[in-house]
């Protein structure tokens, strides 16, 4: 988080900042915007990509401006279209292994260390069952069908 302050003691922030390095990385927003999306977002909200995505690109855009580029020069949004086709799929396959994680109660999270241990009784995390399964099945289902409907 940055924080922006207009008195000289720092006592009042006027602004604040987020920013994401989690997947930092000179490639294709698609990547990091995919993996977002497909954690986030339930049935109903992938129903309305076209609109989720117009509006990130218009704030890109309004971003890149600021910063004295053309945004057309960099990212038209057809190419934006593009690279979901060819880098969606890594928010996708993401989407399976992250939403496991956010849906698991705190009682069925396994201990990492039991789980590396050389112990042939040790529980494997794919085998681990959860309360949300179906859920979650449901979840992962409607990101496939929104993908493949949509990019495929």
């Amino acid at each position: 988080m940055m924080f922006k302050h207009e008195d000289s003691d720092g006592s009042k922030p006027t602004g604040i900042y987020l920013i994401d390095f989690q997947l930092s990385m000179l490639d294709s927003p698609v990547k990091d915007l995919s993996y977002f999306l497909y954690t986030a977002c339930d049935k109903h909200l992938l129903e309305k990509f076209e609109h989720l995505l117009q509006t990130y690109y218009d704030s890109l855009c309004a971003t890149l401006k600021l910063l004295g580029c053309v945004p057309e020069e960099c990212l038209t949004y057809e190419c934006l279209l593009d690279h979901w086709k060819k880098y969606g799929g890594f928010g996708l396959i993401m989407s399976t292994f992250i939403l496991k994680l956010e849906l698991l109660k705190p009682e069925e999270v396994l201990d990492l260390a039991h789980l590396l241990g050389n112990d042939s009784q040790s529980p494997q995390a794919n085998t681990v069952k959860m309360d949300n399964e179906e859920f979650y099945n449901n979840r992962i289902f409607d990101c496939f069908v929104h993908f493949g409907e949509m990019f495929l």
